[in-house]
């Protein structure tokens, strides 16, 4: 029925066996939509393979053996291995000497119409089309299938490699900047302890220091009080009673280290100032007492 369509084909477009020199461009187009017709009649054939009857043999066991007596029993148990692996393979196996790239066409129209990953083994060249691999596992695979030796080999080899779990670089990265980042804050703690603990040698020893001035002026606080009742003058006692009471309440703050350079600051401009309290009373009073002195 093909050959009648393109004979007609030929006739309509003025071209016969008689006819010399090219074929006139209608001729070349009315040839190709024969061609296409007949190939749509009578199914896509790629390699001379027929992609309906390799779909239509693939069947429950998802495995087509085209052109071959021998049993597919042990490829389909491979193929199930694969599908239990979590693998969707269907394979189909040709006798025809096929292309790399015949065979990869065949995979790829026979996927589109069963999904999951074709794989197509012919005697000098093997194809593979898969709709989850990617590019970099599907190449893998298909490589590892052509180094096998037979077809079921193939099938396991392919699906070993498709299936092999990638090495978790990601959870080691992951890992590695956990690592780190609890390293650094590790770090900081131990810096920041390491620094507070520095920070209260030296308070404690700028206490240590302003506690020693204070007990410098303990003398000097404790004989004022006789000279200035000397004086009879309430000023400089009041001044005195205060003197006194801010050296007790000094003694009493400086007997612990003091809690912040702040405090150490504000307590060091108290003794700054008491001492300064001190000299003016005491030079007031020796004032005071030589005034009263009858003349040599």
């Amino acid at each position: 029925m093909a050959g009648s369509a393109l004979a007609a084909a030929m006739l309509f477009a003025g071209g016969g066996p008689a006819a010399a020199g090219p074929p006139a461009a209608g001729s070349v187009a009315v040839a190709v939509h024969v061609a296409d017709a007949a190939r749509a009649a009578g199914g896509e054939v790629i390699g001379g393979v027929d992609v309906d009857e390799a779909v239509a043999a693939l069947g429950d066991d998802h495995v087509a053996v085209l052109g071959r007596s021998a049993s597919g029993t042990g490829l389909a148990e491979a193929v199930s291995q694969a599908r239990d692996a979590g693998l969707a393979l269907s394979v189909l196996v040709v006798d025809n000497a096929l292309t790399s790239q015949q065979a990869m066409e065949i995979a790829g129209v026979v996927q589109v119409r069963t999904s999951g990953t074709v794989l197509v083994l012919a005697p000098d060249a093997d194809g593979s089309h898969s709709a989850v691999l990617s590019t970099g596992a599907e190449e893998g695979a298909l490589a590892a299938a052509l180094a096998a030796g037979d077809p079921v080999a193939a099938v396991r080899a392919y699906t070993a490699t498709a299936t092999e779990k990638p090495f978790p670089w990601s959870m080691i990265v992951i890992a590695a900047v956990i690592a780190a980042l609890a390293a650094g804050w590790i770090g900081k703690i131990r810096g920041r302890r390491r620094r507070e603990r520095q920070d209260l040698a030296a308070l404690a020893d700028l206490t240590n220091g302003l506690a020693d001035r204070i007990e410098d002026l303990t003398p000097k606080v404790a004989s004022l009080p006789s000279r200035v009742s000397l004086t009879g003058r309430e000023d400089i006692e009041f001044r005195l009673d205060q003197a006194r009471i801010g050296h007790r309440t000094l003694q009493d703050r400086l007997s612990v280290p003091l809690g912040s350079r702040k405090e150490v600051d504000i307590a060091a401009s108290e003794v700054n100032t008491l001492d300064a309290g001190l000299r003016d009373i005491e030079r007031e009073v020796d004032n005071e007492l030589g005034s009263r002195r009858p003349p040599g």
